[in-house]
């Protein structure tokens, strides 16, 4: 579902997708010339689960916010510093 942080927000077409055993996937980087402003595939979602399986009297749900955003690239390689 949609998490509204903003007026008119359509993240939840464009973060990304779960699959029927709650894996997510998220979209590709990058601008998206689809989203309004060629925005980049992230934004603010809420996840809904819902279980009304086998011994479950009535069907129980929860949700949670996910944030969805751009990877963090960090070049880890350690600067060696050399004294005279």
């Amino acid at each position: 579902e949609e998490f509204p942080v903003t007026i008119n927000d359509d993240d939840a077409k464009f973060v990304g997708k779960i699959d029927q055993k709650g894996l997510f996937t998220p979209n590709v980087e990058g601008p998206n010339p689809e989203r309004s402003g060629s925005r980049n595939n992230l934004g603010d979602v809420r996840v809904i689960g819902v279980y009304n399986g086998e011994g479950a009297a009535k069907a129980l749900r929860a949700s949670s916010h996910l944030i969805v955003t751009v990877p963090l690239y960090v070049r880890w390689a350690q600067i060696e510093i050399f004294r005279q």
